[in-house]
């Protein structure tokens, strides 16, 4: 169905794939009543999201991304949703090590409009891409190894974000 995926620019046969999304994973924390004042023994509590940029890089292998190196971008400004206090004075006695934190739930991933992007290793060219199926969904696929069928691929939704920006 594809020919050998290869850079138009140079020829080179190696891709580079990188996919950038922003993880949000939801915590709540809380401090111990002290004074027994609460039947439930909860001083304070905090709800929050903390929200971090992400790219994974990695190459084409057979359609799939083989993701070989993950970087934290950037911790972006947390999120808060709520906070209370029940018993005032062992919430101003505590200090940062009394709570207890923990993740609620699963992770979410948000990717944005410009979430993938594919490059040649060798000369930093952006590939134009697309996938097998709608929705972001199936393989990954060079527009360069399209032979007589360019209707079996969905072109990346961010491709027309992609280039008109460079690589960061």
């Amino acid at each position: 169905m594809y020919n050998t995926s290869h850079c138009e620019h140079c020829g080179h046969k190696e891709l580079t794939v990188k996919h950038t999304y922003v993880l949000r994973r939801t915590f709540e924390s809380w401090v111990p009543c002290l004074c027994k004042k609460r039947k439930d023994g909860i001083a304070a509590q905090h709800s929050y999201i903390m929200p971090e940029t992400w790219d994974e890089l990695g190459y084409l292998d057979d359609g799939r991304s083989k993701i070989y190196e993950r970087t934290l971008v950037e911790k972006l400004p947390v999120e808060e949703i709520k906070r209370k206090i029940h018993c005032q004075g062992c919430a101003d006695e505590a200090s940062e090590n009394d709570w207890e934190t923990e993740q609620v739930g699963d992770a979410e991933t948000i990717q944005g409009p410009d979430a993938w992007r594919m490059y040649c290793h060798r000369c930093n060219t952006e590939v134009p891409f697309g996938w097998t199926a709608p929705d972001r969904q199936g393989f990954l696929v060079p527009m360069s190894t399209l032979k007589d069928e360019p209707r079996q691929v969905w072109v990346d939704p961010g491709f027309e974000y992609q280039q008109t920006s460079r690589r960061t």
